[in-house]
Formats: C-alpha cells, structure tokens, sequence
C-alpha cells in the first residue's frame, strides 16, 4: 500500500469519528456542553500551568477547574442560552447585538459568581 492511499484512509476515518462525534453531540446537546466545558477548563488550567512554569503540575486544581466548568457553568449555559433564545429569537444584526448585550448583562454575572463560588466549594 502506497502513502497516499494510506493517508486518505486515514482521512477517511477521521472524518467518520468527527461525523459520529457531532451526531452524538447533537443528539445528547447537554451532555456535549458538559463534556466540553470540562475539556476547555482543564485545558485551560493545564495551560496557565505551563505558562507560570509550575515545576510539577497540580492535576488536582485541573480537576477541580473540570468540575466547575462542567458541573457548574456547563448547566447554567445550556439552560440560560436555550431561554435566551425562547426571549429573543431571529438572526438580524439588531437580535444579535441585543442578544449579546442581555447575555452580557445577566450571564457574565452570573457566570463569574458560578465560577468563583465553585472554586471556593471545591477548596473547602
């Protein structure tokens, strides 16, 4: 067998998981939004880490950031975007920006208490 036939089989196949990653995905939208936010935490922590140069990495806090992100905001998210778009619906640059102006107003609050009372539950 040839590189190039190889290679695109392996295309192939790679394509083939990411089709029946979105179809679960899209199936189970809450479990994904988990799932994502516990992957976008983690990385996220294991990057400041890095970063900061800490000379062994601290997978705890990695894995108390997963619990907030997926336990914590994850939910919120999903049901505050789900109503958002209940309140005001339609694609116009008018709705978009008032979208983002209500989400910014309410959400970012509220995400940022969420994150901060989630770190000082997981601390304690």
């Amino acid at each position: 067998m040839n590189f190039g036939l190889k290679s695109m089989r392996i295309v192939v196949a790679v394509k083939g998981v990411i089709h029946r990653f979105q179809a679960a995905f899209k199936r189970h939208s809450f479990v994904g939004s988990v799932l994502v936010y516990s992957c976008l935490y983690s990385a996220g922590d294991i990057t400041r880490q890095t970063v900061q140069r800490t000379p062994r990495k601290d997978y705890a806090t990695t894995a108390r950031m997963a619990v907030v992100g997926g336990g914590g905001l994850a939910p919120f998210m999903y049901m505050w975007y789900r109503i958002l778009d209940r309140l005001v619906s339609g694609t116009t640059m008018q709705v978009v920006v008032k979208k983002v102006v209500i989400d910014q107003m309410i959400a970012g609050s509220m995400g940022i208490v969420i994150f901060y009372v989630g770190q000082f539950l997981n601390k304690t």
